[in-house]
């Protein structure tokens, strides 16, 4: 481990001397650029002028009139000098477009470092809120589920997150029996900690009622849960939950009494006993009898 620790800080350390030598040489070919700019524009306004003059005075020679050689002289002088000086603006805005040019371009390199800056700071900050923000599970049983007994539904409130929820508001709906039983409330849950609410059926459980919730009797135990951040604004829809009766005969031995209403109840088994074929559905078995199975003709049982 030492080894490999040790061979990794030095490839870290020789991609940061390389990064440095990179930049280092970037700097220095920016730096060559910048200087060979003035150079090449004022080489190019001594030629001009060197040039200019050479041409002036050797077209006064050949005007034999001292009054109209001198006139000529500072004629094309003054010319002269108006052409440098054009030529020296046009330098200066082409030079003033560079820098413009590179100021827009390390703007352009900033922006976007800032963007990058600030999609990771949201990013990281949707992450940390999603990790502290309240987040609320639900679990769903039922009390006292036996024939002679009111039911006591119960909805168990679980705050996961690590700030409190606040002003839940809470509303449940029992659907059973061709009616709909309510309870509404509102309460707070304190982070990592649950809040638990029940509803007391009106009516007593018959035996017969007992036998048809394990049969296919529909149960249902639905609700909604609103809260911040979950509706972060007013028109936001709640969260939302819903719970069916899972029917089973006998011993559960554990098994949940509630599960989501998009999970499926049917559980197709299927059995081969010795001349019986059987298949059960959600703990019911229905035996079919099927013929022995008889041997060819001619062929003896192998006492083997």
């Amino acid at each position: 481990m030492v080894e490999s620790d040790s061979g990794k800080n030095q490839s870290e350390s020789l991609e940061r001397q390389t990064d440095h030598k990179v930049s280092l040489a970037n700097r220095g070919l920016m730096v060559r650029r910048k200087r060979w700019r003035p150079i090449a524009a004022v080489s190019s306004l001594a030629a001009l002028f060197g040039s200019g003059s050479a041409a002036i005075w050797w077209f006064s020679n050949g005007i034999s009139d001292l009054a109209l050689a001198v006139a000529f002289i500072v004629g094309s002088s003054i010319n002269l000098g108006l052409l440098i000086a054009v030529v020296a603006q046009a330098f200066i805005y082409w030079g003033q477009r560079n820098i413009m040019n590179e100021s827009l371009g390390q703007n352009a390199a900033m922006l976007r470092a800032i963007s990058g800056q600030l999609d990771e700071m949201k990013t990281n900050t949707s992450m940390q809120a999603a990790i502290t923000d309240p987040r609320l599970r639900v679990s769903v049983h039922a009390e006292d589920f036996d024939p002679g007994r009111k039911p006591v539904f119960v909805v168990t409130v679980t705050n996961d997150g690590l700030i409190s929820a606040t002003n839940v508001a809470f509303e449940m709906v029992v659907k059973w029996l061709g009616r709909e039983e309510r309870r509404r409330d509102v309460f707070d849950v304190p982070a990592k900690e649950s809040e638990t609410q029940h509803l007391v059926s009106n009516g007593v459980l018959t035996d017969s009622q007992f036998d048809s919730f394990n049969e296919s009797a529909p149960l249902i135990v639905e609700g909604s849960l609103s809260y911040f951040p979950y509706q972060k604004k007013g028109d936001d829809p709640p969260q939302r939950f819903c719970y069916k009766y899972r029917p089973w005969k006998g011993d559960r031995r554990g098994m949940q009494q509630f599960i989501r209403c998009s999970s499926s109840t049917n559980v197709d088994i299927g059995l081969r006993l010795e001349g019986v074929g059987a298949t059960a559905v959600a703990g019911s078995v229905t035996p079919i009898k099927q013929p022995p199975e008889t041997k060819p003709e001619g062929e003896k049982e192998n006492p083997n």
